[in-house]
């Protein structure tokens, strides 16, 4: 009924992995959440998990452009450009302090990822995940930026509200 040519198509189709490779920014979603989970599921001591925290922020957040988000239009004035560098500055050690208080207690974490991706631009994409912690689900919409060489979490979306 069908042709030889249909057959190796088929096979073809079947073991080809591009096919069913999973997209990039879910591959990315899953990078940066692992190494979330690894703070959260740590058993080290506090002032451990604090530095865990940091390095979670300094090496998987985009930091400035949450930064500029927060400081909105007031990034602009003119008058206190020392005190928006500063904010900027100290932006990690907040954003670090802030997620660490809500995961100081935390001792179990785990997630999934959908690979219902949505792109915002041409660099940046909304994943859906949905994270558990300690015995709370939360569906979550990851925001996350291809940096290059790998990616960066821009935003979390969580009931509807930013994390920015």
């Amino acid at each position: 009924m069908f042709g030889s040519k249909f057959y190796l198509g088929l096979v073809v189709l079947l073991f080809s992995g591009s096919v069913f490779a999973a997209h990039p920014a879910v591959e990315g979603t899953k990078m940066i959440l692992n190494d979330m989970m690894g703070v959260v599921n740590s058993n080290k001591s506090d002032s451990e998990r604090f530095a865990m925290t940091c390095s979670f922020i300094k090496n998987k957040v985009l930091v400035s452009s949450i930064a500029n988000e927060v400081l909105g239009k007031y990034k602009d004035l003119a008058r206190d450009k020392a005190g928006v560098n500063r904010f900027r500055q100290l932006a990690p050690s907040l954003f670090a302090n802030k997620i660490f208080g809500t995961l100081d207690s935390t001792r179990s974490g785990s997630y999934t990822v959908s690979d219902n991706v949505r792109e915002r631009n041409s660099a940046t994409f909304e994943v859906p995940a949905s994270i558990r912690i300690d015995s709370k689900t939360y569906n979550v919409k990851m925001i996350v930026y291809k940096n290059g060489s790998g990616w960066d979490l821009l935003d979390g979306i969580a009931f509807g509200f930013s994390g920015v």
